[in-house]
């Protein structure tokens, strides 16, 4: 019985997040991010940059930021969001989010 529960609170938690495709039932970012404009400058990157590439960005902060732009999936909320890794020229990076929230691209630091 233990079993079971840890396996279905499991799989509720992996269902929470869903990666999509292109030719999905949703819009690609691309598609998206011509009717809604981005909010940030590494939300405007990540949205118009192909998944898989990386490149750098002068963040809000006026901080140069590595971004590293992944797939399109829809958060446990539905909102349709980018996973992004930011990483700064000391080393650091931290995985987060570019999502449309309220009709504007944003980004979610830190997920």
């Amino acid at each position: 019985m233990r079993g079971f529960l840890v396996a279905l609170t499991l799989s509720l938690g992996l269902a929470a997040c869903e990666t999509t495709s292109t030719s999905g039932e949703y819009a690609s970012v691309s598609e998206v991010l011509a009717t809604s404009p981005a909010s940030d400058p590494i939300a405007l990157y990540a949205v118009a940059a192909t998944p898989g590439t990386a490149g750098p960005v002068v963040a809000s902060s006026g901080n140069s930021t590595l971004v590293h732009v992944g797939p399109d999936y829809i958060s446990a909320t539905g909102d349709r969001c980018r996973r992004v890794i930011l990483a700064d020229g000391n080393g650091r990076s931290q995985v987060s989010a570019v999502c449309l929230v309220e009709q504007s691209w944003k980004t979610v630091i830190g997920l």
